[in-house]
């Protein structure tokens, strides 16, 4: 989707360690209590309304990996969008499909490394509960 428009008027990232349970805005998965994650606050253009959000590290790194490289260093994250943006680079020109429009075997896509994200924090917040 690579996102284009005006960016918020006030914009922070911060690397917090959770001490309480979270849940990722991202990949929807746990945020157990210890683990480090990313705390996103930005007031609109407008600068009317905040908004504010969690997600883990990697999935942070994840979408700045399809700001670089997908949308060509250009486009606007926002909280939350993660999963979509992943849905829509897992088809088309970034997988190899077969005749049916199937992801090929073996192919790893954008889709399966925000799952494999998620569902490492759920074993680990199972470990720590």
């Amino acid at each position: 989707m690579c996102l284009d428009g005006d960016a918020s008027a006030v914009y922070s990232e911060q690397v917090r360690r959770s001490r309480k349970p979270r849940v990722c805005e991202e990949c929807g998965g746990p945020v157990p209590v210890g683990a480090d994650y990313v705390y996103v606050s930005c007031m609109h253009e407008r600068g009317d309304t905040w908004s504010h959000g969690v997600q883990h590290v990697e999935c942070l790194a994840l979408w700045l990996f399809i700001q670089s490289e997908v949308c060509g260093g250009v486009g606007l994250r926002y909280v939350g969008g993660l999963r979509e943006e992943c849905e829509e680079y897992s088809e088309g020109e970034y997988t190899e499909t077969d005749d049916n429009g199937d992801a090929l075997p073996g192919q790893v896509t954008l889709i399966d490394i925000l799952d494999a994200i998620r569902d490492g924090y759920e074993r680990m917040a199972k470990e720590v509960a």
